[in-house]
Formats: C-alpha cells, sequence, structure tokens
C-alpha cells in the first residue's frame, strides 16, 4: 500500500502582540489555518505558536548573539518540545527564515535561529560582500551554535517560552549555505582554518543534522577537502538546488559541485534532495543581495515538507515519516522536479540515482541480503516483532520482500 501525504498543512500568520523582554526582545502571536491547497507531507499538527526576539551576550567572548524564537505557545503546556538550532549563511540574519520557524514550530519543534553578528545582513549593508566573514572568522559561527544550545539547556534560558519545555534529547542543528557549514561542524564537517587543520566543533547534543544550500566549493588550500564530509556520522538531511550558487561564476561552470556536500557524507541516514531550478534565495525569504530571479513558491512548500520528515523521523521516531522519505514521495508528488537520494548503512542500501560519468562495466558491490534485511527490520519493524509486513515495508522497496518471501 503506497502511503499518501495527508493533504491541508497548518501555516503560520502573525497576531501582533508585543512586550518589551531583555534587550530588543519582541513576542508574537501566531495562529494556524489551513489550505486545502497544500500538500504538508506525511504528518500533520496543528499548534498555535509564538515569536520572541531575545539577546543573549556571551560572557566569556563578549560577544552579543541575537535570535530570535519560535515555539508553540504556552497553550500547549510544557511539552517537551524537540529543539532546532538554525544558521543562517552570510549575509542573512535570524529574520530570513520565517517561513520554516512558523511552520517548524507549527509541527511541534521549538526553533531558535541565530545572527552571526560580522557575517550577517549588516555587516554586507556596510561592508558589501567583505562583510560576509571568511574563513579566518569561521570559528564564530560554531562557537556562537555551541553557547546558544548552553543557553537554552540552562536553568534560565530568559524566555517562558523555552524555560522547562525543551527535550533536551531531542535537537537537532540546521543551517543555509554558511550556515550549514556550521551546523555540520557541529556533526562532524572538518574544516581547514588558519593555523589548525581539519578543525572540527562536533557537540555530542545534536542527534541530527538538516544542510540547506551548503557550500560546495573545493580548492586547493581552501576550507574544504574532498573528505571534509567523511566523518559526519549523524542522520543528515541535504536539501539544494540545480541553480543553486548560480550568482557565482564557479558555479555556473561546474553544476554539479553543488552535490559535493551530499556526495562526500559516509553511508548511514543520510538523505538528499535536489529541487529543479532552485537559486540560492529559494532557501530564504529576505531580500536577497545577489542576482536572483523571482522565488518559486512550490519551492518553500518542498522545503517545508521534506525538512520536517526529516526531523519528525529522526527527533520524534515516527515511522510514518521515515517511509514517507524512503518512499520519495516527494518525488513522485512534484513529478521528478524535486529528486531524491538516499544512503543508508554500509552494507545495507545505498539507494543512488545513476550518474552520468557511470559506466555499465563498473562492478558494483553486492551487500548480503541478511544485511539488507537487518537494517530494513531497523528502519521499519514499527510491532519490533523481528519480521517485516508488506504493510511496514517503503513502496520503493517491495520488490526486496517478494524476493525474501
Amino acid at each position: 500500500m503506497k502511503l499518501q501525504p495527508l493533504t491541508s498543512a497548518a501555516f503560520a500568520t502573525f497576531v501582533l502582540s508585543i512586550t518589551c523582554l531583555v534587550a530588543s526582545s519582541a513576542r508574537a502571536a501566531l495562529s494556524e489555518h489551513d489550505d486545502p491547497s497544500r500538500n504538508d507531507g506525511p504528518v500533520q499538527r496543528a499548534f498555535q505558536i509564538e515569536s520572541q526576539d531575545l539577546t543573549w551576550t556571551d560572557a566569556a567572548r563578549t560577544r552579543d548573539i541575537p535570535v530570535r524564537t519560535y515555539a508553540p505557545s504556552l497553550d500547549h503546556g510544557n511539552g517537551p518540545f524537540p529543539v532546532i538550532i538554525f544558521s543562517h549563511g552570510g549575509g542573512e540574519s535570524r529574520e530570513a527564515f520565517t517561513y520554516l520557524g512558523t511552520h517548524w514550530a507549527g509541527h511541534g519543534y521549538i526553533v531558535v535561529f541565530l545572527t552571526h553578528i560580522g557575517s550577517d545582513r549588516k555587516a554586507v549593508d556596510e561592508l558589501g560582500l567583505r562583510g560576509m566573514g571568511g574563513v579566518k572568522d569561521f570559528h564564530l559561527r560554531p562557537e556562537d551554535v555551541g553557547f546558544v544550545l548552553d543557553k537554552l539547556l540552562s536553568d534560565d534560558p530568559g524566555s517562558e517560552l523555552l524555560a522547562g519545555r525543551l527535550a533536551a534529547d531531542q535537537i537537532a542543528v540546521a543551517g543555509q549555505c554558511a550556515g550549514s557549514s556550521t551546523a555540520l561542524a557541529m556533526v562532524g564537517l572538518r574544516v581547514n582554518l588558519p593555523g589548525k587543520t581539519d578543525a572540527t566543533f562536533i557537540d555530542p547534543r545534536f542527534k541530527c543534522a538538516v544542510a540547506l544550500s551548503p557550500q560546495p566549493g573545493i580548492q586547493l588550500g581552501g576550507p574544504f577537502q574532498a573528505d571534509s564530509w567523511s566523518r559526519i556520522e549523524v542522520p543528515t538531511l541535504v536539501v539544494t538546488g540545480t541553480r543553486d550558487f548560480n550568482w557565482t561564476p564557479a558555479a555556473r561552470a561546474t553544476p554539479g559541485q553543488t552535490r559535493v556536500p551530499f556526495d562526500g557524507l559516509p553511508p548511514g541516514d543520510k538523505f538528499l534532495v535536489e529541487i529543479k531550478d532552485a537559486e540560492h534565495n529559494a532557501f530564504t525569504d529576505s531580500v536577497p543581495f545577489y542576482r536572483a530571479r523571482e522565488r518559486d513558491p512550490r519551492h518553500h512548500l518542498w522545503i517545508q515538507q521534506a525538512t520536517t520528515a526529516f526531523l519528525d523521523a529522526y527527533l520524534n521516531n515516527d515511522t510514518q515519516a521515515l517511509k514517507w522519505l524512503m518512499d520519495e514521495v516527494l518525488e513522485t508528488e512534484t513529478k521528478g522536479e524535486c529528486q531524491q537520494e538516499e544512503k543508508l548503512a554500509e552494507a545495507a542500501i545505498v539507494n543512488e540515482k545513476p550518474r552520468e560519468d557511470s559506466s555499465d562495466d563498473e562492478a558494483q558491490p553486492e551487500s548480503p541480503a541478511v544485511d539488507r534485511v537487518a537494517e530494513l527490520l531497523r528502519l521499519f519493524d514499527r510491532d519490533k516483532n523481528q519480521a517485516l509486513s508488506r504493510d511496514e515495508s517503503p513502496q520503493r522497496l517491495k520488490t526486496i520482500f517478494e524476493r525474501i518471501d
């Protein structure tokens, strides 16, 4: 039986309700409404949500970190709710991802968007592209993320929307562009920094990662090398576009560069969504400071669907959401405008679309059937009876079970 995602989604709209809290903090109550034209993926939830701006100070570094939080309203109780910490790309800020913050919070997540001062929109407005930050200052970004996580899990996170409401064992890190590099550095990405090769900032409190429009560059002496992504062990979702980074000459000359981060990941719960014609601005809702075409509104919807399914699967252990990913429903529903790939555990299943540079003469090693069955049991045996029914198996793997039967 093919799993069909439910229709009608939660989409948050602001209702003004502003108060002062800490320096320059604001709070806005939001409510959900249903739009029958929306297909929201495998799982539907409807939470009233609230948003709040705060500025936290890392006294040890004498550094301010402005944040914007989105959370289920206090009417929904103390949860606890799973957590997402999000790092913006160079030239963006905590304000550039409303479409994600409202959507994720509406599905039951507490979401915290950082502003990395010095590589944010204000820096670009003042300094041009030099304000996007560089390798020399990259360490500030993961240090900001680590501080924010410590603050969230402290006895006093400074907000009633946060205090006592966070699930400390259900935390994801996410980001866009340079923010994706920041997020991935927290889970194993190795970066060449001045005076330190293969620097990483691993924090085991992060259970999974979402990388939107990750930086693809590999160049001699640059921050990334071919194996920079090879030690990321946590479940990871990469979302990119076929025209991502198209505003740079290097990306136009080598379109396949946008796949480099996913291709560099090791097997084991790794997922790719590649959106046809999506440009760099498809992943934000800010006004781009680079040359870009008008956004296709479908791209935001598809990003919301893919990321929410992934987060539900790996933070909430939602087998329906995992099945939706594995069945590549988004690819089917978009008629191929979203291409999906998966890298599951080694010696189990790797579903990678044929590449243009592949050769029929290349021998493809076969994985032992017993290892495949064990991996499928791990992923889809919902009733934990050490047997996998046809209903439990993902649609695209039905043929494997026919052979096993």
